[in-house]
């Protein structure tokens, strides 16, 4: 039954220090299969000096591969190579595919199904409800760091949880402004503008200095940006995870798994959920202006997830159309739909699986109607910052400030992570990181404008700590 797998030529091009499936091509290979061992034969050709090694997987529609050191020249891959230490490598990329036992059998022609597959490397395979199975990725420790060895799930007490708006890793989008004749368009004003280092070093002391295992990050321009972050100021110590997604500026939503914890991790989009715009000429239109990614993560050998972390960045409050100035339609639309994949998790997975909700919701979570929906009915789901013990107190818990030219300043809560029911006995610990100054004090909430240009973003990050071992072992 398990006799034999996809044989795969890949095509790459990538950084020797980071890779990522968007960067490679696939092509259809021969399969070649060994009488003694169930892999298949491939010609693998990396550069520096890596291997790719077929290993058996769990069923015939999953096909697991990890990197290994090898010659920089290519050669076969071999039963014995299955064998061949990994070093400072981790397994690494999961394919999901319904592959017919025709183009899985020896010899058979998998001419069809490589454009299939090739989507998993270039991020843009597509599905139904689900939203699609749409990530292949790698992750190498950074050269600058020494390998650190894999954590044992069992040796876990607690795991970290985080969501941080970065405010563009890299370089602002510039500037924008409605397109009148247009509706829902806007034209770029002012040029991109790079982000100073001293932010950029200062989003990643935020992440480092709370220790996250797992955060959820936005604003982030592609999938490139998140792996060289994470080699320039995080050490290489997280496993970068990103699809491209609906917004044409560049604001991605992505995710960062530490990589000493042995997670299987498989991210699903739903850029391409669609909604009829009331107020528009009838026709289908994307509906999240950026994306509502799902990563779901296991435990290695199963296929129940420990939990889902659904990412979000609503539509903002900025002007949409005539009929819409704030974009409030828009965002409850976003907010309905996500109350909908909620409920498609739950049938897939069970009405208990653990299921996050994290990110920029783009108004006050806990204040607004728009969001309502998240917390009651079929969601059910509840503000960590609720059961932060003792009770957070207002000031507490903002995570945004916003400086008019004219009237006070406000403060809201404009982020957090939402936690379904079977969570809710399992949260250790909840709240808002503050950014220090050089003497290494918690800085006051910003004042004016120019106080919060002084900080690595304009949000702040959230925290939440919860047990762990109860989503192990439920």
């Amino acid at each position: 039954m398990m006799r034999n797998f996809l044989g795969v030529l890949l095509a790459l091009s990538w950084p020797a220090t980071a890779w990522t499936g968007q960067n490679l091509r696939l092509v259809p290979a021969r399969i070649a299969p060994l009488a003694s061992t169930p892999i298949a034969l491939a010609r693998i050709s990396l550069p520096s000096g890596l291997q790719l090694l077929p290993v058996p997987a769990r069923a015939l529609d999953t096909t697991v591969l990890s990197l290994a050191p090898a010659p920089a020249r290519a050669e076969p891959i071999t039963a014995a190579a299955q064998a061949a230490p990994v070093g400072n490598l981790a397994p690494v990329i999961k394919l999901t595919q319904d592959i017919s036992r025709q183009q899985a059998a020896a010899g058979g022609d998998i001419a069809a199904a490589a454009p299939e597959l090739a989507q998993f490397f270039d991020g843009k395979a597509r599905g139904g409800h689900a939203g699609g199975l749409a990530v292949a990725h790698a992750r190498k420790n950074s050269p600058r760091t020494a390998p650190r060895p894999m954590r044992s799930l069992e040796s876990i007490r607690e795991l970290r949880f985080g969501t941080y708006n970065v405010e563009n890793l890299f370089q602002s989008v510039g500037r924008y402004v409605p397109d009148l004749s247009h509706p829902g368009k806007r034209n770029k004003v002012s040029p991109a503008q790079p982000k100073p280092k001293a932010k950029q070093r200062g989003v990643a002391r935020a992440i480092l200095d709370a220790d996250l295992d797992v955060v959820s990050v936005e604003e982030v321009e592609n999938i490139q940006a998140l792996q060289d972050f994470n080699k320039a100021y995080l050490g290489g110590k997280y496993v970068p995870l990103l699809l491209e997604g609906n917004d044409e500026r560049g604001i991605d939503i992505g995710f960062l798994v530490k990589n000493d914890i042995p997670f299987e991790t498989e991210l699903r989009t739903n850029k391409d959920e669609l909604w009829t715009d009331p107020e528009g000429d009838g026709r289908p239109e994307k509906l999240f202006s950026r994306d509502l990614p799902a990563l779901i993560v296991r435990a290695p050998g199963r296929a129940q997830p420990l939990f889902v972390y659904l990412g979000t960045h609503y539509k903002s409050k900025r002007h949409r159309s005539h009929s819409d100035p704030l974009s409030e339609k828009l965002r409850r639309a976003q907010v309905e739909r996500t109350v909908e994949i909620i409920a498609r998790l739950r049938g897939e997975f069970g009405q208990d699986v653990p299921i996050m909700l994290g990110g920029d919701f783009n108004g006050a979570v806990n204040e607004e109607a728009t969001f309502d929906a998240l917390k009651g009915g079929k969601a059910d789901l509840t503000d960590a910052l609720d059961l932060a013990q003792p009770p957070l107190k207002a000031i507490d818990r903002v995570t945004h400030t916003y400086h008019p030219r004219k009237g006070p300043s406000v403060k809201s809560q404009l982020d957090a992570i939402l936690i379904s029911r079977t969570m809710r006995p399992l949260v250790v610990m909840a709240r808002v990181y503050r950014y220090k100054g050089p003497d290494g004090k918690e800085k006051p909430l910003p004042k004016n404008k120019k106080q919060r240009n002084e900080n690595p973003s304009d949000h702040f990050p959230l925290l939440v700590t919860v047990k762990f071992q109860p989503l192990l072992h439920p």
